[in-house]
């Protein structure tokens, strides 16, 4: 999983998606 720091909460659903 790789969250950036601007936008941890969106990456991080996007993340958990992909």
């Amino acid at each position: 999983m790789h969250i950036s720091q601007k936008t941890d909460k969106k990456t991080r659903d996007m993340d958990m998606e992909i």
